[in-house]
């Protein structure tokens, strides 16, 4: 049976909603999931875009050709107060074939299994010194801003080829950026901090190139291959989206394991299933929810909806992610299920090409934190954890711990 597009008499519900449980999705992403494939939505500037709360139907509209990243179609759903980007030939991440695979080429050779593996050694050395720092502080003390986001932040200035220093940038400024209670002001005003600082590190590169990724992109642009703007764009995306996901995934995790003191003693003793339980934690977590919005460029159904042309349309991480058509006992955590199919670092051309370096760091964290501190947990209850109650990039900004 096909089913029509939706013509609601009242309006259609808001997006995004919130979580009342950090580790589950919104009870609306629930109730949507069941009652249709695409549910017509109102987003926060008033327009209406589609949702997709279904695991199969959220892979289509990741490998869809008849859908498009392009930022600067006029339906485009602005998901948030505020986008960094209406253009699509700044970026990699709102680029359509053909000038996406020219900058998936010229990057990926930095994120390859090959290259992360051997970059190991350092990362254990970054994650190392991180443990380190972090037991010299008296308890309790904040995890998610004393180690959390210590790591990300040092290993994109290495894999940029920039000195530490500007984490303290990265990590004031991406928090805002990503928080979709920030308003149009605070985004707009972190969004233009960031672009002034990597405009900097894109001249500095040039005069004294740094070896990394970075000099990549100056490399480029020096030869006329890409111009000023795609460099400082890709280094500012390369920035946000190295650096808030990997945080909160880290945090949310040992919230997991807190909450599970059983499954901490067996990864404990089986550090070889940690790579499997990370997986299990980015389905279940999704942090990454209603962020990567598309459009459109053809009528396509969706499980028998059918969806016009031009129209915004967002899959949702959380609800598909525990969707009881693609996992049996979808919410309950398994490292032994087979999690091929979950969406958390994309999919189709545009997925992760951070996401091997991103798996790299998550396990070293996890199996080095388990082993060197392995009476560390919450100090106090989950009451007293700052959550980052946001319905795009959802995480936390104080978790106390102790050990």
């Amino acid at each position: 049976m096909t089913i029509v597009s939706e013509q609601a008499t009242d309006a259609p519900p808001a997006f995004p909603q919130l979580r009342d449980d950090p580790l589950q999705p919104p009870k609306a992403y629930v109730q949507w999931r069941e009652e249709t494939p695409a549910k017509l939505v109102t987003l926060q500037n008033g327009k209406t875009a589609w949702v997709v709360a279904r695991q199969k139907e959220a892979r289509e509209v990741f490998e869809s050709p008849f859908i498009s990243r392009d930022p600067s179609l006029e339906e485009f759903p602005q998901v948030r107060r505020g986008m960094s980007f209406r253009r699509n030939d700044l970026i990699m991440n709102h680029m359509d074939p053909p000038l996406h695979g020219k900058f998936r080429k010229m990057l990926a050779p930095w994120f390859t299994m090959k290259k992360i593996n051997e970059q190991r050694e350092d990362l254990q050395g970054v994650v190392d010194n991180a443990v380190d720092r972090l037991l010299t502080f008296e308890t309790p003390v904040n995890f998610h801003k004393e180690f959390s986001l210590v790591i990300p932040s040092t290993v994109i200035c290495k894999v940029l080829g920039i000195d530490y220093s500007y984490h303290e940038y990265f990590e004031r400024y991406a928090t805002v950026i990503t928080r979709a209670g920030s308003s149009a002001e605070d985004f707009a005003a972190a969004t233009q901090g960031l672009f002034a600082v990597c405009e900097q590190l894109v001249d500095e590169s040039i005069k004294n190139p740094g070896g990394g990724v970075l000099q990549v992109l100056t490399d480029k642009m020096q030869a006329g291959e890409i111009n000023r703007e795609q460099a400082v764009a890709h280094t500012y995306v390369m920035v946000v989206g190295g650096h808030e996901t990997t945080a909160h995934t880290i945090s949310l995790g040992f919230l997991q394991l807190f909450r599970d003191p059983a499954l901490a003693d067996f990864l404990r003793e089986n550090p070889d299933r940690i790579p499997d339980a990370i997986t299990e934690m980015l389905r279940l977590q999704a942090i990454n929810d209603g962020s990567v919005a598309r459009i459109t460029t053809a009528e396509i159904d969706l499980g028998g909806v059918k969806i016009p042309a031009g129209a915004g349309i967002i899959p949702l991480m959380s609800p598909s992610h525990r969707d009881p058509r693609s996992w049996d006992d979808a919410d309950v955590f398994n490292i032994d299920r087979d999690n091929s199919k979950h969406l958390a670092l994309g999919g189709g051309i545009h997925s992760c090409l951070g996401q091997n370096l991103a798996r790299a760091e998550l396990e070293i964290v996890f199996e080095t934190i388990l082993r060197r501190i392995p009476t560390l947990r919450l100090a106090g209850s989950e009451s007293d954890i700052g959550f980052q109650r946001d319905g795009f990039v959802f995480g936390v900004y104080d978790l106390p711990v102790a050990w």
